[in-house]
């Protein structure tokens, strides 16, 4: 890719100078429009991410996942799982610590292993997606698209085990 960079960088240099565009005009009213967008998208990500941080230092994924364990655990899903099912819609970082956690203690080719897996690539961090875009376009129907895309990673994690079961179980 990088092998590509001179020559377009060429190309676009003998574009400007052929269709007489000011290039360094250019280039700043794209950087400018560029830090706008970075100043209003940090303005409603640093409050995200500190909720998602107190959210995890708190206790409440593991108050939670307390309350789910006796659910899972008649339905034959690993408890350990939970955290993960918890921390998908709001963060992928935090997902993929709690699925790397899972793997290294379950190992990746067990059927924890392998929901947790499955969920990394099939959920959306939807709820980071609706505090970042929810802030710059005001939502008319916040309520049904917070229901709907919880419903959402509802149907994939229980379409994941059901996969999982259906294929990989003995």
């Amino acid at each position: 890719m990088l092998d590509l960079l001179l020559p377009l960088l060429l190309f676009a240099g003998i574009s400007a100078v052929f269709f007489r565009v000011d290039s360094f005009d250019a280039f700043a009213t794209g950087a400018e429009r560029g830090l706008r967008t970075l100043w209003d998208m940090a303005a409603r990500l640093i409050p995200l991410l500190c909720i998602i941080g107190v959210f995890r230092a708190s206790g409440a994924v593991g108050l939670v996942s307390g309350l789910l364990h006796p659910v899972f655990s008649r339905m034959g899903v690993d408890p350990a799982l939970l955290p993960l099912f918890l921390l998908r819609p709001i963060s992928g970082s935090a997902a993929l610590a709690s699925a790397a956690e899972l793997m290294g203690q379950a190992g990746p080719d067990s059927e924890t292993g392998l929901i947790a897996a499955s969920v990394l690539a099939s959920g959306e961090t939807s709820l980071y997606v609706i505090g970042l875009y929810g802030g710059k376009q005001p939502l008319r129907h916040g309520r049904q698209l917070l229901f709907s895309t919880c419903a959402g990673t509802l149907v994939a994690i229980i379409s994941v085990i059901l996969t999982i079961r259906l294929f990989f179980s003995n």
